[in-house]
């Protein structure tokens, strides 16, 4: 398992009483990302647990979100997991390009926990139907906190541009 801390775009909302970290690893085929976030979660705007349902537009709210490719590819995948239980995948031919919904890969197994300080969301997601159970993987770990005042913080590994842009090749840091 690599541990991650994911970090709040510069120009955010108050992040400072929040902190935002992880674990990822994969076997046998599959990926398992855990999520920890830590603070005051009654100044975010996080949905109530529903029964586990494909949908879109989960990045307007609060969103834990995961992307992967193949070492030396352009194409990659988007894993989007809200904390009500909901999620989506998408894939893309290249950089924010030939975006549609992954139907190869089956719902993720999700897990949540949490009380007034500490959320924890772990997925796990079968990698095998899209062809990625074995070889190097670059990833890129990514959130999105709605706070109740309106405003959203984007946190990532890094944010190598002027705005949060997730889907950044240089943001995908980790390999496994």
């Amino acid at each position: 398992m690599a541990e991650f801390t994911l970090h709040p775009f510069p120009v955010a909302a108050d992040t400072e009483s929040f902190s935002l970290h992880g674990s990822i690893g994969r076997a046998a085929g599959r990926l398992r990302i855990a999520y920890l976030l830590r603070g005051p979660l009654h100044q975010l705007l996080l949905p109530r647990p529903v029964p586990s349902a494909r949908r879109d537009g989960l990045w307007q709210a609060t969103c834990f979100e995961l992307f992967w490719r193949q070492k030396d590819n352009t194409r990659y995948w988007e894993l989007n997991l809200s904390p009500s239980g909901e999620w989506n995948a998408y894939a893309f031919s290249d950089y924010r390009a030939g975006m549609r919904q992954e139907e190869l890969l089956p719902p993720p197994r999700l897990q949540r926990q949490g009380d007034s300080g500490l959320l924890s969301l772990t997925a796990e997601l079968d990698l095998t139907g899209v062809g990625l159970a074995s070889g190097a993987l670059r990833l890129g770990i990514s959130a999105v906190l709605a706070h109740a005042d309106g405003q959203h913080s984007y946190w990532a590994l890094a944010h190598p541009g002027r705005q949060p842009d997730f889907h950044a090749p240089q943001g995908f840091l980790l390999s496994l």
